[in-house]
């Protein structure tokens, strides 16, 4: 009898536990199905939601407005690419070789903060470099990756800024012309929490206006050309049109095809033609009344007539 009843009892806290596991199962299951995480929200995480896209590389010239903002910061004495040495000097963010093809993002283009400024001939010391030594006056653009995709989950075209890419411009050995040296690229993702509190001026008509460098970003508040799309033959524009006509052209027609294809994505609205009158009250049907038909004397008030002229005659 105590056998059978602490067997019961075994057999009762088993079940009480599977079904509570099973509960908590679930709860956390729903957690999960209400509750996406950030990579599931993420439509660049999940290729099933992206039905479209266009890798495209732009050029930044920072001599032009509103370019300029990432070197001349008003607000702050760092320009964007001393906060990015920072940055990597102190591990902060990775960076990638920068490759002249199909860009990839991965542990062997990955790139440590002591071989990059080796190269570039700036002084590294236990995650410490010299100001001095950072040539922010030598770089006067910036590469970026762009892409343009439609997320099919949330209905939405979308322009979203991938990475990033400072440039140096030095003298030639033998030319006095300048060289350009692409550095290295990092990803927005990863520097966006310390420049979405750096404020830049926007705006040369009104000077108080200030954005993030984040939302100058985010925004596409920028002005560059395009250089490169990813294509077939992995050659920039400039391979595939040599001739400086034929480039703007190339350049032109790739910027319309962008917005052709963004506006091709919604179907047009037929309006409905606009009743006018409608809150007036309807017009009410016209009677037309009974018109009055003039009878002509009869024939016994005309003898009467004749008789009375003749009378008085």
């Amino acid at each position: 009898m105590i056998l059978t009843i602490i067997g019961v009892n075994d057999c009762f806290a088993q079940s009480t536990s599977s079904v509570s596991t099973l509960r908590r199962k679930n709860i956390d299951q729903s957690k999960s199905e209400n509750h996406p995480t950030k990579e599931q929200n993420s439509p660049e995480t999940n290729n099933d939601n992206i039905q479209w896209l266009r890798v495209v590389y732009r050029d930044l010239d920072l001599s032009k407005s509103p370019n300029g903002s990432l070197k001349n910061i008003a607000d702050n004495s760092k320009d964007l690419f001393s906060i990015l040495l920072d940055l990597i000097s102190k591990d902060k963010i990775k960076v990638y070789e920068y490759q002249d093809g199909i860009e990839r993002f991965d542990k062997q283009t990955e790139v440590n903060a002591k071989s990059l400024f080796d190269r570039f001939d700036i002084n590294y010391n236990n995650g410490n470099i010299d100001i001095n030594d950072i040539p922010s006056r030598d770089v006067e653009r910036y590469y970026i990756i762009e892409h343009y995709f439609f997320d099919s989950r949330a209905s939405k075209f979308k322009r979203v800024v991938k990475a990033i890419c400072p440039v140096l411009e030095r003298g030639g050995i033998t030319t006095p012309e300048q060289v350009r040296y692409p550095m290295f690229w990092v990803m927005m993702d990863d520097i966006r929490p310390y420049i979405s509190s750096i404020m830049i001026m926007t705006d040369d008509n009104n000077n108080i206006v200030r954005h993030s460098i984040d939302n100058f970003f985010e925004l596409n508040m920028y002005k560059g050309d395009i250089y490169k799309t990813q294509n077939t033959t992995n050659k920039s524009l400039v391979q595939l049109y040599p001739d400086p006509n034929d480039l703007a052209n190339a350049r032109d027609s790739i910027e319309k095809s962008l917005v052709e294809f963004e506006k091709g994505l919604w179907a047009p609205t037929f309006n409905s033609p606009v009743k006018t009158n409608q809150n007036k009250a309807k017009n009410k049907p016209v009677v037309q009344k009974p018109t009055e038909q003039k009878t002509s004397p009869t024939r016994a008030g005309a003898v009467r007539s004749v008789r009375r002229n003749h009378s008085d005659s």
